[in-house]
């Protein structure tokens, strides 16, 4: 048996050794208290998981409102040497959204609760 075959029966004997192995771990994992699945088990029984994905409501918006978001962001973005700060609304986050093809019809963000909003408790990314 040369080189190779020798190297091609360590490997599948390897293989094997995984399997068996991770068999073992499945069936043992099954049958104690698996955190994990109890709670898979629970959120189940309970219908905290839902069985069809939620509906996304459409957001409309115009090519401005678009243009203005992505000047937001942009400017944010290409600040690279300064400190830099961007406030975002709701309306922006959805025209950015919107203006990405992939997450267009997936995703939306509502900003509910807030009465009024002072510099004090202003929730802002910034960047350094």
């Amino acid at each position: 048996m040369g080189c190779v075959g020798k190297g091609c029966l360590i490997l599948a004997c390897f293989i094997v050794f995984l399997i068996i192995a991770g068999a073992i771990g499945l069936y043992f994992g099954t049958q104690t208290y698996s955190a994990l699945l109890h709670g898979l088990s629970w959120a189940n029984k309970t219908h905290v998981l839902a069985q069809e994905p939620s509906p996304v409501p459409q957001f409309e918006t115009t090519d401005e409102n678009v243009a203005a978001a992505e000047r937001k962001w942009k400017d944010f973005k290409n600040a690279r040497d300064q400190p830099a700060h961007i406030e975002l609304t709701a309306d922006d986050l959805n025209n950015l959204i919107a203006e990405n093809r992939r997450a267009r019809g997936k995703a939306f963000v509502a900003i509910e609760g807030i009465s009024s909003i002072s510099p004090r408790n202003a929730r802002s990314v910034t960047t350094r």
